[in-house]
């Protein structure tokens, strides 16, 4: 039950001495207005209302009560115009980076409804995919993959995780090799991020079986943007490795395949965090930013401590 709710409700029927009249008041059905009644006496275990065919009173209990209510609705309204106003009068300047998928995939809505609440900051949003420094970069949060966390004493929260897979589109398996096993990904063009650039390896396990296929891959084309990746392995220029909500829509429509759709890559998950300096460094705009990127896609659990 929502008690808030309900105090407000018994507020209007005490103070319209009547349920229909209330309902009417509130714009709300009659059983309704009964109902938020009913449970309310339940949940206090008194009877706040004396009933009659013709009228209602409030009993003893209900007098006590609505002299509480009155009091901590007040409080509340109060308090949520003081904050209100608060948000109102935020105003400056704040620098967003993203990395390219997370700011494709998550970010848009995020953002705009914080311009939305807060009309007076300017944000300067942009999409980063290597490692960089807050402090050197002037970031104020940064909504990052783990592997692109600075080493920079700084708070990391995590928000989700993504679990990748293995893409290419039709157009170019038509001119490729069957693949059955992990070892025929290596006649494939790789393409990679930076990350990769040096080699990178893949573990690879079938479903079943105990122990994972390991093979080492080089990259042909290195690219730092994951929207550019994307768009390269859908032009049939190679296959990627991709989040799977990025590419989902697409395996469904059947513009990309996923390859060794028997194997899962293993250790491959990657937590998406949001980034920022210790609060004690921190302005009060990027807290207010930091908490709302948490309510919209996180949860409070703090992936890097501050140092």
């Amino acid at each position: 039950m929502d008690v808030l709710n309900a105090m407000r409700v018994f507020i209007q029927v005490a103070d319209a001495g009547n349920f229909t009249r209330a309902a009417e008041q509130l714009d709300a059905s009659l059983p309704t207005i009964t109902r938020v009644i009913s449970q309310l006496e339940a949940h206090l275990n008194v009877r706040l209302f004396q009933r009659t065919t013709r009228r209602i009173s409030l009993t003893d209990a209900g007098t006590t009560y609505l002299e509480g209510c009155l009091r901590a609705v007040e409080l509340i309204d109060e308090t949520e115009s003081q904050v209100v106003s608060l948000n109102k009068d935020l105003r400056g300047r704040l620098r967003v980076v993203a990395g390219s998928s997370t700011a494709f995939s998550h970010m848009v809505p995020v953002v705009s409804d914080f311009v939305r609440q807060y009309p007076a900051i300017r944000i300067d949003f942009f999409t980063m995919d290597n490692v960089f420094s807050l402090v050197d970069e002037g970031v104020d949060v940064a909504i990052l993959a783990d592997y692109l966390i600075p080493s920079d004493s700084v708070v990391a929260r995590r928000l989700i995780t993504h679990s990748y897979v293995m893409v290419a589109a039709p157009r170019y398996l038509s001119g490729a090799a069957s693949l059955s096993k992990p070892l025929d990904l290596k006649r494939l063009c790789f393409l990679g991020r930076p990350a990769d650039q040096r080699g990178t390896t893949l573990r690879l396990r079938e479903t079943g079986k105990d122990e994972d296929d390991v093979i080492e891959l080089t990259p042909n084309v290195v690219c730092n943007n994951a929207k550019v990746l994307q768009e390269l392995t859908l032009s049939g220029c190679g296959f990627s490795i991709l989040p799977r909500q990025f590419v989902q829509q697409a395996i469904s429509d059947g513009t990309l395949v996923r390859l060794l759709p028997d194997y899962r890559l293993q250790n491959s998950d990657v937590d998406i965090c949001v980034v920022y300096q210790s609060r004690k460094r921190n302005s009060r705009i990027a807290s207010v930013f930091v908490e709302h990127v948490l309510s919209a896609l996180g949860s409070p659990v703090k992936y890097v401590q501050e140092s």
